[in-house]
């Protein structure tokens, strides 16, 4: 026999995977690199990735805001539906006030979910045209506090924001 030079051994991360992840393959995002670099972001970085997912937990302003907003979406649905909702009998300077209250209100708790701060500006800014509009409508602005407690979930979103910020 003669003394042949064995060659390094060297591992291959793709060909030693790659039984266990053709399934994954075939869909559009995967690449081998993005799993590569993510390993080794959860190898060595895995203590900081906690710190930042415990950073990024919504606060108990947010959650009672988010209780707030389905309270107040759900009751304005509910006002909605029992109310006969009729599109056709709506007049324009109607349509105008519904623009911004109910659906501006609604879509901004909607949108804060996701985005605290521009929810909040939303509904915060519906909220406040459809005071103007009313009072460019009618010279007077809507009497009661509903209509402040229906955009409250707003103000609570804009504050938790406000809160994370610092």
């Amino acid at each position: 026999m003669k003394n042949e030079e064995v060659p390094p051994f060297r591992f291959n991360l793709q060909d030693a995977c790659l039984p266990y992840l053709l399934p994954i393959q075939e869909f559009a995002f995967f690449s081998w690199k993005n799993l590569i670099l993510f390993e080794l972001r959860e190898i060595f970085l895995f203590s900081e990735v906690r710190i930042i997912l415990k950073m990024r937990r919504p606060t108990s302003i947010a959650w009672f805001a988010r209780v707030a907003s389905v309270v107040s979406v759900g009751t304005i649905l509910l006002f909605m539906i029992g109310e006969g909702f009729k599109p056709l009998k709506i007049t324009f300077t109607e349509w105008i006030g519904l623009l911004f209250f109910p659906f501006g209100i609604s879509l901004g708790m909607i949108l804060a979910w996701w985005k605290e701060r521009l929810g909040g500006i939303v509904t915060i800014g519906s909220f406040l045209m459809f005071y103007t509009v009313n009072y460019l409508i009618s010279g007077r602005f809507p009497s009661g506090w509903a209509f402040l407690l229906f955009a409250l979930p707003g103000i609570l979103f804009l504050a938790s924001s406000y809160q994370k910020r610092k």
